[in-house]
């Protein structure tokens, strides 16, 4: 005796047919979070240690979580490889891809990252829109702020206020800021 429905199947046959429903919303899910993890703490010692390169093959072989996982995170980590290896265009393109997917959220961060690589590439102008526009959004943002006043520096705009904050911005920087900031104090001191 075989039980069998519309279909003319054993029932043990479409048992096995619908199994792909638990798999769908409930296994996938839990496979992308643990693959999600994983990719993380990899990109975490990776990425100060500068392996960029291996990074990029790691994060080129993520099928799975760039089919399934948060794309809008995987493209900023990409963004942020090409950035780290110096490819600055490929990563404005691939952060402006991102911020079309992102969250509400999300965006902001994602903004300012890619404010950095349009004043990297020397698109002030557009640098400049996207301070203004977290500015108005989250006005005590000091990285923004930051870049603003560089900006002015270097158009010789506003040059006493512009030292001014540079001069107290200085003392809290670090890293590739520090170094922006005293040559932005430089120039705009001979300007002045």
């Amino acid at each position: 005796f075989v039980l069998t429905f519309y279909f003319q199947a054993p029932i043990w046959v479409l048992m096995v047919c619908m199994l792909w429903i638990p798999l769908y919303y409930i296994g996938i899910p839990i496979w992308t979070e643990r693959k999600w993890r994983q990719f993380e703490r990899e990109f975490a010692y990776r990425f100060p240690n500068q392996d960029y390169d291996g990074l990029l093959s790691y994060y080129k072989g993520q099928w799975f979580l760039r089919q399934f996982g948060p794309r809008a995170e995987m493209l900023e980590k990409l963004a942020l490889i090409y950035k780290a290896m110096g490819r600055l265009r490929d990563a404005e393109r691939i952060l402006e891809q991102a911020i079309q997917l992102a969250e509400r959220r999300a965006r902001e961060k994602f903004l300012l990252n890619l404010g950095q690589i349009k004043f990297e590439l020397g698109k002030f102008d557009e640098a400049e829109q996207i301070y203004k526009r977290l500015m108005r959004r989250t006005p005590h943002l000091a990285g923004a702020h930051l870049k603003l006043t560089l900006i002015k520096a270097h158009r010789g705009e506003d040059l006493k206020r512009t030292i001014a904050t540079l001069e107290n911005e200085l003392p809290r920087a670090t890293g590739d800021d520090k170094g922006r900031i005293e040559a932005a104090l430089e120039a705009a001191r001979e300007k002045a």
